[in-house]
């Protein structure tokens, strides 16, 4: 008598990226898995197509592996109905698309919760939309640029609030630059950050995806022409261990499975965190070359048999409440690190193999 093989549907949110297209056949092509209650199952992995959808629609994915709906506002609209219906999303809708488009919102967290992230201010837009009258607009007159840039200092940052990829990001070196780009920037959101000074000309990049976090040395370059450095010594003993930490916090703080984190190592070799709304990293060989694109793959893979086999259930909307009450205890930015980090580590460690 042939033992029942329970079927996991996978859908992939994405375009024509061969990553993709790679994990699917990878996972197609496995030999049936056993969960942890020693059941036998399998993968159906695919393509999500985009189509018309009715509310009416009953649930098909188990897991959705989503690296592509923040492109296509169609997706957008869809993704929080299919999270709704119990699907298992990497990422969840609400943390890609919130933190995604509203990075002031985790380089403050990250601060609240004891990480070290450049100074960083939001400006408002220069102009607004017409449905906004003439006397809203007042409050523009009162920007202390003084205090600014006394705060940050010089050289520094200039960005989209909401930008990806690099787009957008000025280095700025005096005060009539900084209101030159900021005059110039029509409806758009900025963020204006310190700048860290670092002995090195390359950051580190952590792929972070499941429980696992890779950090890569990196050199970033204009047009998407990331350099990806394979050296598994470039680290200390002491910087690893506190960029693995940082990471982990990060991604349970913004809701992340999927992401990757960047770090300036400063003139005193102290890690800073300067970027890590990433949820949908780089995954093209050519840039990432064949040994950590296969890392990549096989993370990702690794991260949904342990959804499936663990019988990991799909938050809604994650939890983030319990970093929250730590951003609210009276006690030392070093003392709330500390203690998310142990509340991250029960995602990181939490395992059906260590009950």
């Amino acid at each position: 008598m042939h033992e029942e093989i329970k079927v996991i549907f996978v859908g992939f949110f994405h375009f024509t990226e061969s990553f993709g297209l790679d994990v699917e056949f990878t996972l197609n092509n496995l030999e049936p898995q056993k969960d942890c209650d020693g059941n036998l199952y399998r993968f159906h992995a695919e393509h999500i197509q985009i189509r018309e959808s009715s509310i009416k629609e009953e649930k098909k994915y188990d897991i959705i592996i989503d690296r592509g709906s923040c492109f296509f506002p169609y997706a957008i609209d869809i993704v929080p109905r299919m999270c709704f219906q119990s699907t298992y999303f990497v990422n969840n809708p609400w943390s890609f698309q919130y933190f995604l488009n509203n990075k002031y919102a985790g380089y403050g967290m990250a601060h609240d919760i004891g990480i070290s992230v450049p100074k960083t201010y939001i400006l408002p837009a220069k102009t607004h939309s017409m449905v906004l009258s003439q006397s809203h607009l007042f409050y523009h007159e009162f920007f202390d640029w003084k205090k600014i840039v006394t705060d940050i200092g010089f050289p520094c940052f200039i960005k989209p609030a909401n930008g990806k990829g690099g787009m957008g990001v000025r280095k700025i070196y005096d005060l009539q630059g900084l209101i030159a780009e900021y005059d110039k920037s029509d409806k758009e959101i900025l963020l204006v950050q310190s700048y860290v000074h670092s002995p090195h000309n390359w950051q580190v990049r952590c792929l972070c995806i499941g429980r696992q976090i890779i950090p890569i040395k990196y050199q970033f370059k204009k047009n998407d022409n990331a350099v990806y450095i394979q050296d598994d010594n470039f680290l200390t003993e002491e910087q690893y261990q506190e960029i693995i930490n940082i990471s982990q916090v990060l991604n349970r703080l913004l809701g992340y499975e999927m992401n990757a984190v960047e770090f300036i190592i400063d003139e005193q070799g102290k890690p800073w965190a300067i970027d890590f709304n990433n949820p949908v990293p780089d995954a093209r060989r050519a840039v990432l070359t064949d040994y950590y694109y296969t890392k990549y793959k096989n993370a990702l893979i690794q991260r949904i048999q342990e959804i499936a086999s663990e019988h990991i259930p799909p938050n809604f909307i994650p939890n983030l409440d319990p970093y929250f009450a730590i951003a609210q205890l009276p006690i030392s930015r070093q003392e709330k690190f500390e203690r998310a980090l142990q509340e991250a580590r029960k995602f990181f460690y939490n395992t059906c193999s260590m009950n």
